[in-house]
């Protein structure tokens, strides 16, 4: 009889404990669900920051440059820059998740972590006048091909839970330049100096050139001013660039032609 009583006086406590445990562990899913995750968050690249709320909200405006504008080149190392952008005064902080369909990634700054070709932030990041930059670097994949990049970022009050924040998402499709769209200007045809410039570079060639851009490293598109004269000749503004190395782009209307070329 005795022995039959401690029996259920185990069972009970053991149930009781057994319900306590649920219980807890029902509160700590219930807490992290509720509140934001300061140490960043995986896999949420395409699907958005829903840990800091379920309404995505374009207040929060997401940017990437370093890619060029015609395409990449397989292979090539491209240093990236990531913007995350929110002018409400209460968000002075900003976190992120992107992920490349390929590639690879490295360089990656402080307070992030490279998994893959995925990157995410540990630690929040400081939003200085509503905006802040990431810098890494993405080598294209070798065999080339469509590359898309998915993006979620927020912009956070830093309190702990979701309210006040605000958390955006952005996909990017990234095109490899075709041999027969990218054509080296070093070539008898054309000659551009005086080169590195100063203000002004002269391009020489035999195409009738539409228009001219200049692409910085980190992948900033600028077009530039031209003059032709009646030597095919064409005199080239490049007053308004900041010192460094860019590429020069040209269209003759059927292709884009590019070489290098440094402001001093």
């Amino acid at each position: 009889m005795f022995k039959h009583y401690l029996l259920k006086l185990i069972y009970m406590k053991s149930k009781k404990l057994l319900f306590s445990t649920l219980l807890a562990f029902g509160c700590i899913t219930a807490y992290i669900t509720m509140s934001s995750n300061s140490g960043g968050a995986m896999g949420v690249a395409s699907t958005g920051c829903s840990c800091h709320g379920n309404n995505q909200n374009p207040a929060t405006t997401i940017a990437v440059t370093g890619i060029p504008a015609g395409g990449y080149v397989a292979g090539t190392t491209y240093p990236i820059t990531l913007t995350i952008s929110n002018a409400t005064a209460s968000l002075t902080k900003a976190g992120f998740d992107l992920n490349f369909s390929g590639g690879s990634i490295s360089g990656a700054p402080a307070n992030t972590m490279i998994m893959g070709t995925e990157l995410h932030h540990t630690s929040p990041f400081n939003l200085t006048g509503g905006t802040v930059n990431i810098n890494f670097n993405w080598t294209a994949p070798a065999a080339g091909g469509v590359v898309t990049l998915n993006v979620s970022a927020n912009a956070v009050n830093n309190n702990n839970a979701t309210s006040g924040d605000q958390w955006n998402k952005v996909n990017l499709t990234f095109m490899q330049a075709t041999p027969t769209a990218v054509k080296d200007l070093n070539q008898a045809e054309v000659s551009v100096y005086p080169n590195p410039v100063n203000e002004f570079v002269t391009v020489k060639t035999e195409a009738t050139v539409h228009s001219f851009k200049a692409v910085s490293m980190t992948g900033s598109i600028i077009n530039l001013n031209s003059i032709q004269d009646a030597n095919n000749q064409y005199r080239i503004n490049t007053q308004t660039l900041s010192s460094g190395n860019y590429i020069l782009l040209m269209n003759d209307g059927n292709k884009n032609l590019h070489t290098i070329f440094t402001k001093k």
